[in-house]
C-alpha cells in the first residue's frame, strides 16, 4: 500500500453535524441553488421535502446539494423535536446571512427586510409546524401553476406586510366599536385564463380560541363590505384549512351565530383533504362554505369554480388587495 493509498484511507469523513472550513472545496453557485437561496428566503422555512418538490426529483440530490449549501453557510439548519414514538423530523432549512447577502446582490437592491433577518432560532414547535403547513399550501399552488403554461398566474404576501386593520363593532350584550389588525397567514390572487380572485388564507391548526375566531371572522366580514364598495363584486375569499372536519365544523357554527354571516366569503377544507391533491389543488373540489341553518355544507367547490364564480376584479380592487 502507498503512503498515498494509506492517507486516503485513514482521511475522516466530514462531520455532517460540525461545520469546518478546513479542506472545504470552493462552491460553484448554479441557478438552481440561486432558486433555493431566494426560496427559503422567501418561505421563510422550508423542509427538505419542500425543497424538493420545488426544485429536484431525487431526494438524495436534495440533501446532498443542501449539505453543502448549508457547509459553505448559504444556509442554516433547524431541527423540531423528536416525539416518543415517532418517526424522527425532517431537516428544516432557513437562509443564512452569507445566503441573504448574496441573494440581495443577485435581486439588485437591498432585499426584503424578511430575507436579511435570521428566522428565529427560538421559534416554537407549533410555529414551525404552523410555517410549513403554510408553505405546503403554497407549494401545491406553484406546483398546480407550472402544470398550464401561460394560462395561470399565481402572486402570493404573506407576513406583516399584508396586515390590515378593521373596525369592527362587537356582537355583545354591550357593542363597542374595537379596531382589529387581520394579519392572514397568506394572500394571494389566482388569475385562471381571464378570470381573476383575489383570497386570504388562514391555517388553523386548533390552538386559537374560538372567541378569537369569533373577532378575526367580524374583522373579514368588515374588510369584505368595505371592499365590496370599491369593487361591486365578489372583492376576496377566505379560505380556512383546518385539521380536522369537527373543528371545521366548530368554526362554521361561530360564523352561523354572528349577525355578519350572510356573506359566503369562508371556505374551509382539512388538512388530510388538501394533502392528497397537492398538484390539483386548483381543480380539487375539497372546499365547504357554512350555511346559515345546514349542519355542515354538502356542496364542494375548487378554487377553479370559486375564482370563475367571483368574477374578473376591478383594477381598483386589485390595487388595493396588492398594496
Amino acid at each position: 500500500m502507498t503512503d498515498e493509498q494509506s492517507s486516503s484511507k485513514h482521511t475522516k469523513r466530514r462531520s455532517r453535524h460540525i461545520r469546518t472550513p478546513d479542506n472545504l472545496r470552493p462552491i460553484r453557485l448554479t441557478r438552481r441553488d440561486l432558486d433555493i437561496l431566494n426560496s427559503v428566503g422567501d418561505y421563510r422555512v422550508l423542509s427538505t421535502t419542500q425543497i424538493r418538490k420545488l426544485f429536484f426529483r431525487s431526494i438524495h440530490k436534495t440533501r446532498k446539494r443542501l449539505f453543502k449549501l448549508w457547509q459553505h453557510r448559504l444556509l442554516d439548519r433547524r431541527f423540531q423535536p423528536i416525539r416518543v414514538g415517532e418517526s424522527p423530523t425532517e431537516t428544516l432549512y432557513v437562509l443564512a446571512r452569507q445566503g441573504a447577502r448574496i441573494t440581495a446582490s443577485q435581486n439588485g437592491s437591498l432585499g426584503e427586510a424578511s430575507q436579511l433577518t435570521p428566522f428565529e432560532r427560538s421559534g416554537s414547535p407549533l410555529f414551525l409546524e404552523h410555517t410549513l403547513a403554510r408553505n405546503d399550501f403554497r407549494i401545491a399552488l406553484e406546483t398546480a401553476i407550472r402544470s398550464r403554461d401561460g394560462r395561470r398566474h399565481l402572486h402570493w404576501r404573506h407576513d406583516k406586510g399584508i396586515a390590515e386593520s378593521v373596525n369592527v363593532i362587537t356582537e355583545s350584550a354591550s357593542p363597542r366599536l374595537q379596531r382589529v389588525t387581520l394579519i392572514a397567514d397568506g394572500r394571494f390572487q389566482l388569475r385562471l385564463e381571464d378570470r381573476t380572485q383575489n383570497f386570504y388564507l388562514e391555517v388553523d391548526r386548533g390552538t386559537v380560541s374560538l372567541s378569537r375566531w369569533r373577532t378575526r371572522a367580524a374583522a373579514y366580514s368588515a374588510l369584505f363590505r368595505q371592499r365590496q364598495i370599491l369593487s361591486g363584486d365578489v372583492p376576496f375569499v377566505v379560505l380556512v384549512t383546518a385539521p380536522s372536519e369537527k373543528r371545521a365544523q366548530h368554526i362554521c357554527e361561530i360564523l352561523r351565530l354572528m349577525r355578519s354571516a350572510g356573506n359566503p366569503i369562508f371556505y374551509f377544507a382539512t388538512q388530510g383533504l388538501l394533502d392528497k391533491v397537492p398538484e390539483g389543488v386548483i381543480e380539487a373540489s375539497i372546499w365547504k362554505c357554512p350555511k346559515t341553518g345546514a349542519d355542515w355544507s354538502q356542496r364542494t367547490e375548487s378554487l377553479e369554480s370559486l375564482v370563475a364564480g367571483g368574477g374578473a376584479v376591478t383594477p381598483l380592487a386589485r390595487a388595493s388587495i396588492l398594496s
